[in-house]
């Protein structure tokens, strides 16, 4: 079964407050599941179903460590660029389901 770590909703990139109607916030979902890791990403307007645009990615421990390692020197990136500033508001959302 399944362990759920992470599920937020955030901001498509291209139209962060989807102000065209084309661009709707995207459901991240990151699991364990028998020794691997999932993302699984959908956006929030679809129920998550088959029917919808749903991704669900795969990744054992190494690829997991990797795509980590990729997230944090962007993070230390971001960091770096904003001089301690605190950046762009807080846009992710908790998920209801």
């Amino acid at each position: 079964m399944a362990s759920e770590f992470y599920h937020k909703i955030l901001p498509d990139y291209r139209d962060m407050n989807n102000k065209t109607g084309n661009c709707p916030p995207i459901n991240l979902l990151i699991v364990e599941d028998d020794g691997g890791i999932g993302l699984r990403t959908w956006t929030s307007e679809e129920s998550g179903s088959a029917n919808g645009k749903e991704y669900y990615m795969f990744l054992n421990v190494k690829e997991a460590e990797e795509f980590k390692k990729g997230l944090q020197d962007a993070i230390d990136s971001a960091k770096e660029k904003l001089g301690g500033k605190l950046g762009h508001e807080d846009r992710a959302k908790d998920s209801v389901e």
